[in-house]
């Protein structure tokens, strides 16, 4: 079995601050991919992240075009905020995961030209 590229620090301090983002799963085309951690990732990003692993794998680790990528964010979000609700998260995390779906949806009709299900 292959393995996941992990990279912490500077390195992935460097390439989150410039998307923004606390963590990121990155996945490769027929392979494991790549996670960003900052020193001290909450949970919320971690296990957003660690899905999206799950996705990636659960696809046979490929890699599907812009549509595919935010409905697996879409999904995700689902998941984060059905988990928080049931393992007692904070009403602040929980709110997050709803505002992020919300935010995913806008993306994926304003590019398919279609109202989100």
């Amino acid at each position: 079995m292959q393995d996941y590229t992990v990279i912490v620090g500077e390195e992935a301090a460097e390439y989150l601050d410039i998307r923004g983002a606390e963590a990121a799963y990155m996945p490769t085309d027929g392979t494991p991919g790549i996670f960003r951690w900052r020193e001290n990732p909450s949970r919320a990003a971690v296990a957003e992240e660690l899905h999206h692993a799950a996705q990636h794998r659960a696809a046979n680790w490929q890699v599907g075009d812009q549509q595919w990528v935010y409905e697996r964010e879409i999904e995700a979000q689902e998941w984060l905020y059905t988990q928080a609700k049931l393992q007692g998260w904070t009403k602040r995390e929980m709110k997050r995961f709803r505002l992020a779906r919300v935010y995913w949806i806008e993306k994926w009709e304003r590019l398919t030209g279609r109202r989100y299900q």
